[in-house]
């Protein structure tokens, strides 16, 4: 679908503020109100966009671990169930076909090492011993951008992310409901997820207040369903560093905020350093990507990857339906 000049800026200006007051989007893009909310309700039912809340599994005892796998069986019956239990499955928070060396790649909330096994052994256990070609990667941090193919002016004047640098605490059964209520965007406003909770909308507000001041809910956003939609192709960059630096890691952050294809950077420990998502208007344009970064990074950079993101299948930011007790 083509989106006109008018729904990019307004998408643009709206992305990191989905909790914001039409009026200050129109008062920032300089559309009046009327516009501005035609313009997210119509992409919003055609499916083009979906309000996120961005949490930060780290606050709260988590860890985000990244994992790319391929099937070992050709039989469509039992890859689609094997699909269909990791698309159920409480700790996967994202799930997506890819190409490459890997068929699928999906990211899941544990609190130990050891549990990223025991994850592996129940799905074996629902569905056979069908994952093959691991390859697990801790994701350290993770920062959003707004995508400038969006409004090229707007690219790199917000970020959103998470680090695990930040001291835990626990979250207790209202906050469970809490975040399951806005990851779920099933309520027409927090007056109506009060209700629901069984709490009042004072207690609400207040427990939404605590759980940005720890960390645990970092904004939320009207991210792309995919950049397909709006004809761009996404792909996944992973580096390899020949040297490991704060400053490093500062510099490629850097890199991506000025430019406008990327749309999130994360750090890891594990077979990559680094892992930057990017979408452009035609596949060719990544290898311009690749080597515009490796001049850039010249010795610093040891192995650059990529692969394009086929289809996504889950995005759920806070994936627990029951509560997470430790």
């Amino acid at each position: 679908m083509e989106l006109s000049s008018k729904d990019r800026e307004i998408l643009a200006c709206a992305y990191f503020q989905a909790d914001a007051p039409i009026s200050l989007i129109a008062k920032q893009t300089g559309y009046r109100e009327h516009v501005v909310r035609a313009s997210l309700n119509k992409m919003l039912e055609a499916g083009i966009i979906a309000r996120y809340a961005i949490i930060n599994p780290y606050a709260f005892g988590f860890a985000d671990y990244y994992i790319s796998f391929s099937f070992s069986t050709q039989n469509a019956a039992a890859r689609k169930r094997a699909l269909e239990a990791l698309q159920n499955a409480e700790e996967v928070t994202f799930l997506a076909e890819v190409g490459g060396q890997f068929q699928y790649g999906a990211s899941i909330f544990v609190r130990q090492p050891i549990d990223v096994l025991r994850f592996f052994d129940k799905i074996s256990g629902d569905v056979g011993s069908v994952l093959v070609d691991k390859k697990v990667s801790t994701v350290l941090s993770l920062t959003h951008f707004v995508p400038g193919y969006l409004s090229p002016k707007r690219a790199g004047t917000a970020m959103l992310g998470f680090s695990s640098a930040i001291k835990p605490s626990p979250i207790d059964l209202i906050d469970h409901k809490i975040l399951r209520g806005i990851v779920g965007n099933r309520h027409s406003s927090r007056s109506a997820l009060a209700r629901d909770i069984g709490i009042p909308a004072t207690t609400l507000d207040y427990r939404l207040k605590t759980l940005s001041e720890r960390g645990i809910l970092v904004g939320t956003a009207y991210f792309l369903k995919t950049a397909l939609l709006v004809n761009y192709h996404p792909f996944v960059i992973e580096i390899s560093f020949a040297q490991h630096s704060e400053q490093l890691r500062a510099q490629v952050i850097k890199f991506c905020q000025k430019e406008g294809h990327v749309h999130y950077h994360a750090d890891s420990i594990g077979q990559t350093d680094c892992e930057i998502a990017a979408s452009f208007e035609h596949p060719h344009l990544i290898n311009d990507f690749v080597e515009k970064l490796a001049a850039t990074f010249k010795t610093q950079i040891s192995s650059v990857r990529h692969y394009p993101i086929l289809r996504r299948l889950k995005l759920q930011l806070y994936p627990f339906r029951k509560f997470p007790a430790a």
